[in-house]
């Protein structure tokens, strides 16, 4: 039965190697773009869907809800991401398509003119033409100068979030904030409130795939500490509290949370460090 279902795995991963090889990387992209998106999508779908369901629990509100939309606004976020280089891509496709167009233009005309004029012209005009390509060049020279020599992918956003330090931090803050047991208590007596949660988180999950990509892994793995401890210290207090901290929420199911909060510490640290396995090899070596 294993040996089956390890063929069927590996019959699955050849199949998408395969099709990633016979792809061009541009195809690839874009299909992956295309998924991902889809995939965000979705788990907002589901997040909206299944919002009474998730939100009877304190631990299911806590550790599924969320993270879904967290999932979700990071999902999107990096699909969106992708299309980027695409447009940039098509667009300077579409110029020098527009140009050369030009030129043939112009090449056109000035062997009209040419056959009517006689031969005494002809070097001023091949002269005229050879210095309308160069001006030609040159403006596509300039226009992709200015493209490389701006800053970083993102315009403002890019300057402001400089290794990634303003978009963690602010992730942080929002993290830390949907801990409180009162904000969780706000989710179900106000309507403006489940409506910030759900802006607030996908926020979240766009940033971090975005600030992650900008961070180097100092600055990943400071943060990525500082919210464990904080998430740990959390689950601690609502294991450790005799009393309610929630109204909506039964007691048992406040150690749940904090029992899962607890998980959560543990296990975002271990998945972080399979993720980047191989620069601390290279870095041990």
């Amino acid at each position: 039965m294993r040996q089956s279902a390890r063929k069927w795995l590996m019959g699955i991963r050849g199949r998408l190697v395969g099709t990633r090889s016979g792809m061009d990387s541009s195809q690839y992209v874009s299909r992956r773009s295309k998924t991902l998106c889809w995939a965000g999508a979705i788990a907002l779908i589901i997040a909206l869907l299944s919002k009474q369901l998730l939100t009877r629990s304190m631990s299911l509100h806590m550790l599924v809800h969320i993270p879904l939309i967290f999932i979700a606004g990071a999902w999107l976020g990096r699909g969106w991401a992708l299309r980027a280089p695409q447009r940039e891509q098509q667009e300077q496709q579409e110029q020098q398509e527009q140009q050369e167009q030009q030129e043939q233009q112009e090449q056109q005309e000035q062997q009209e003119q040419q056959g009517q004029q006689g031969q005494q012209g002809q070097q001023g005009q091949q002269g005229q033409a050879h210095a309308g390509r160069l001006r030609a060049r040159s403006r596509v020279a300039i226009s992709d100068a200015s493209q490389a020599s701006g800053p970083q992918k993102g315009g403002l956003w890019a300057q402001l979030n400089q290794h990634g330090l303003a978009g963690l931090l602010l992730c942080s803050f929002i993290g830390a904030y949907w801990m409180i047991p009162k904000a969780l208590d706000d989710v179900l007596l106000s309507g403006q409130a489940d409506v910030f949660k759900f802006v607030s988180v996908l926020a979240a999950g766009w940033l971090v795939q975005d600030s992650a990509l900008r961070a180097n892994n100092v600055i990943q793995l400071f943060f990525l500490g500082n919210f464990c401890w904080m998430s740990a210290i959390v689950g601690m207090l609502y294991r450790e509290n005799p009393q309610r901290l929630c109204n909506f929420y039964l007691l048992g199911d406040q150690e749940i949370a904090g029992l899962g909060l607890i998980v959560l510490a543990v296990f975002l640290p271990i998945a972080w460090l399979w993720a980047r396995r191989r620069y601390i090899w290279r870095f041990l070596q």
